[in-house]
C-alpha cells in the first residue's frame, strides 16, 4: 500500500479477523509416538489413536476436528515441537480440551450459582471464577451470537468476486485515492481574502467558469490570479500541500482535472492536476495486483456495512420497558415470568433474562450495576454480533454442520480456559524442586549478601543550641560537645565505664544495645574496623543528635546468606520461572500429567481415572 498520507480505509465488523497464532509451543518434549506425518484419518473411523487417564480419542474425533479451522490452528499452537503429523497434534488438543471441559464442568463451573453463594459479595480479582459459573449461562448465548455472526461473515467474504473489468475500471476512475499518492504536480491561481474580502469566493468561481468554458488556465492565471504568475505552470507539491481533506479531493478528481475554490490559508486557490505520483511509483500492473488485494475486502465490507443496517432494521433490541414488541415474539408467556425469568432484552430469538444478567454482574464483580445499566454495557458490548447473529439464524445458518461443529468448539474451549484458570496455580502450587537443585544455584549463582553488622552501647553528648543562636554560636556549641566527648573518651582509655560515666551526668545521653549495617563505604567503617567485643571507638562519632562515644560489642563482617535462608529465594525465583513454561506448555504438561498416548497401540493402553490426589509435576514440559 506504500508510505502515502491517502489510503481507503478497511473497517472489520461483527468480530472478522481472527489472529490464529500458528507457531509451535516451543522445545517441550512428549513421551507420545507420532504416527506418519502424511497420514489423514477418515472420518468417521472409530479406532483408537490415542488415549489419557479417563479418556481416548478415536481417528473419527481427528477427522472431525480436522474440520475446524480455528481447531486446527489451537492444535497446532499448543503441539510440543516432537508431535510431527497433524493428526498428532489434533489428537493432542482434543484430549487436552475434554481434560478440562471435564474438570471445569467438575468444579460447577457450566452451573448457575447458588444464591446462598451469591451473597458473598464481588469475586476476587485474582480468581474471577471462585463460584460455580455464575455467568455461563448468558456467556453461552454470546458466544452463539458471535459464532453465527462469524459464519455469515465468513460467507459474504466467501462469495465476493472481482472481475477483471473491475479491477480496471477502479485502476481507471479510483488508484490514486486507493493506492495513495506521495506527490502532485499541478498549476495554480490563488485569490486573496485579504485583497477581495468577502468576494474572494466569488472571484474564484468566476475563474474556474472561464476554465470550464475553454480559456487557457495560465492565462485566467495572468487575469485573475494573486499569487506569483510562475506558480499557474505545473511545479510539484507534497501530497498534502494543501491538507490531507483536500489531497483527498485531488485524488478522486484524477489527473487533468481543475479543482473546486480550494480553501487555502488567505482565500482560495484553483488547482489543475497535471499528474499524479503514486506511492513507491509502483507499475500499472503493480497496483492492479494491489487492487486485487483490496477490492474483495472493501466490497465484503460493504456488504457487511449494508447487512447490518439490515439486520438492526429486522432485529431491533427491545426492553423490558419498551411497549413494542420483538418480531420473532409471536407467542408470549401465558403466565408472568418468575423474577429471574424475566426477560430484560429481546432481540429476535435471543433473549436475556433478569437471573443471566445477575449472574454475569456477579462474575464481573459488578452486583451494585442494576438491571438497566447491565442490559445497556451488554448491548453496547455485544450489538453487532447479536443482531447480525439473529441475521444468520433467520438464514438457517445455525443448521449448517460447520456453525454447529464451530459453536461446540467455542464453547468447549470457554469452558477449558476456565478450568485452565484453576489449574495453573493449583499445579504450580504442587511443583517441587530437588534439593541438590537449588543447592548447586546457591552454590553457583546466589550472590547475595548480609552486609557487614555491628551490635553497639552507645553514650551521646548531645549538641544543643537555642532557637535564636547564631551561627557562631551553634558552632561553639558543636566545638563544645565534641570536646566533652573526647574527654570522655580519655577518661575510658584510663579504664572509667560509660555505665558510671553516664551516671554522674544528666545532660549525657546513654542508648545501650543498638545494632546497625556498616556499610564499607560509610564514615562509621573504618572507626569500628578490627575493634574487638568491648573496645571504643578512639574518635568520636556525629549521630543521635549529638557526638557518639561507641563500644562495639558482637561484629559480623559481611557474608553469604545462609542456605537455610536463600533457599526460600531460589525456589521462589524457580517457580516466577516456571510460570512462563506452565503458560506456554500448558497443554504438554497436563497431557503428561494425565499419561496421554498416541499412536497405532493406543487401543490396548489400560487408562483409568486420574487419582484424586494430583501427582507432583516437574517444571520442565
Amino acid at each position: 500500500m506504500g508510505t502515502g498520507w491517502f489510503h481507503r480505509t478497511v473497517k472489520f465488523v461483527c468480530g472478522a479477523g481472527f489472529c490464529l497464532a500458528l507457531a509451535g509451543a516451543g522445545a517441550a518434549e512428549s513421551p507420545s509416538r507420532s504416527l506418519a506425518t502424511t497420514e489423514l484419518l477418515p472420518a468417521g473411523d472409530t479406532n483408537v489413536i490415542a488415549t489419557y487417564d479417563g479418556g481416548r480419542v478415536s481417528a473419527g474425533d481427528v477427522a472431525e476436528a480436522r474440520e475446524e479451522p480455528r481447531f486446527v490452528a489451537d492444535a497446532e499452537q499448543n503441539a510440543p515441537t516432537n508431535a510431527v503429523s497433524l493428526d498428532e497434534k489434533l489428537a493432542r488438543h482434543l484430549a487436552a480440551v475434554r481434560i478440562l471441559v471435564s474438570e471445569a464442568r467438575r468444579r460447577g463451573l457450566d452451573r448457575p450459582v447458588d444464591p446462598e453463594a451469591a451473597k458473598a459479595g464481588p469475586q476476587p480479582q485474582h480468581q474471577p471464577y471462585a463460584q460455580a459459573g455464575p455467568g455461563w449461562a448468558l456467556e453461552q448465548k454470546l458466544i452463539e451470537q458471535r459464532v453465527l455472526a462469524q459464519a455469515l461473515e465468513k460467507e459474504v467474504r466467501r462469495s465476493v468476486t472481482i472481475s477483471e473489468q473491475e479491477i480496471d475500471e477502479q485502476y481507471r476512475t479510483n488508484r490514486f485515492n486507493m493506492i495513495g499518492f506521495e506527490a502532485v504536480e499541478a498549476g495554480r491561481i490563488g485569490i486573496s481574502a485579504q485583497k477581495h474580502g468577502e468576494g474572494a469566493l466569488e472571484r474564484a468561481k468566476q475563474a474556474l467558469g472561464l476554465i470550464r468554458n475553454g480559456q487557457d488556465f495560465v492565462a485566467v492565471a495572468r487575469q485573475y490570479s494573486d499569487l506569483d504568475l510562475k506558480l499557474a505552470q505545473t511545479a510539484p507539491y507534497p501530497a498534502t500541500f494543501w491538507g490531507k481533506e483536500n489531497g483527498l479531493v485531488l485524488g478522486q478528481l484524477g489527473e487533468g482535472a481543475v479543482s473546486e475554490p480550494v480553501p487555502v490559508e488567505d482565500g482560495y486557490e484553483l488547482l489543475r492536476i497535471v499528474r499524479l505520483h503514486l506511492t513507491g511509483n509502483p507499475s500499472p500492473e503493480e497496483v492492479k495486483a494491489q487492487l486485487r488485494l483490496m477490492l474483495p475486502e472493501i466490497t465484503a465490507q460493504e456488504r457487511l456495512q449494508d447487512m447490518a443496517q439490515a439486520a438492526a432494521s429486522a432485529f431491533p433490541f427491545v426492553t423490558s420497558s419498551t411497549n413494542a414488541s420483538s418480531p420473532a415474539e409471536v407467542h408470549p408467556p401465558a403466565t408472568p415470568p418468575s423474577a429471574a425469568g424475566q426477560v430484560l432484552l429481546r432481540c429476535g430469538q435471543f433473549a436475556l433474562t433478569r437471573g443471566e444478567v445477575r449472574g454475569l454482574a456477579l462474575q464481573r464483580g459488578a452486583q451494585t450495576v442494576d438491571d438497566p445499566q447491565m442490559v445497556e454495557i451488554l448491548r453496547q458490548e455485544n450489538r453487532d454480533s447479536i443482531q447480525m447473529g439473529e441475521l444468520a439464524r433467520s438464514m438457517g445458518y445455525r443448521q449448517w454442520p460447520e456453525v454447529r461443529r464451530a459453536l461446540r468448539y467455542e464453547l468447549d474451549k470457554q469452558l477449558a480456559e476456565k478450568a485452565r484458570r484453576f489449574l495453573l496455580p493449583e499445579l504450580l502450587a504442587e511443583l517441587t524442586f530437588p534439593e541438590e537443585q537449588v543447592r548447586m544455584i546457591y552454590d553457583t549463582r546466589f550472590t547475595a549478601t548480609f552486609p557487614p553488622q555491628i551490635e553497639y552501647d552507645a553514650l551521646v553528648v548531645p549538641v544543643r543550641a537555642p532557637a535564636e543562636a547564631t551561627a557562631e554560636e551553634r558552632e561553639a556549641v558543636r566545638t563544645n560537645a565534641f570536646g566533652r566527648a573526647e574527654e570522655i573518651l580519655r577518661r575510658v582509655q584510663d579504664g572509667a565505664r560509660l555505665e558510671d560515666i553516664v551516671s554522674t551526668d544528666a545532660a549525657l545521653q546513654w542508648l545501650p544495645g543498638q545494632s546497625r549495617v556498616v556499610e564499607e563505604n560509610s564514615a562509621l567503617a573504618p572507626l569500628v574496623a578490627g575493634l574487638e567485643a568491648g573496645a571504643v571507638a578512639v574518635v568520636p562519632y556525629e549521630d543521635f543528635g549529638g557526638f557518639c562515644v561507641l563500644r562495639v560489642g558482637k561484629s559480623e563482617l559481611r557474608r553469604k546468606m545462609p542456605y537455610e535462608i536463600a533457599r526460600n529465594y531460589i525456589i521462589h525465583d524457580l517457580r516466577g520461572e516456571a510460570v512462563r513454561d506452565f503458560h506456554q506448555h500448558f497443554e504438554t504438561i497436563l497431557l503428561n500429567r494425565h499419561h496421554f498416548f498416541f499412536g497405532t497401540g493406543a487401543a490396548g493402553q489400560t487408562r483409568v481415572s486420574a487419582p484424586a490426589d494430583p501427582a507432583r509435576v516437574n517444571n520442565q514440559p
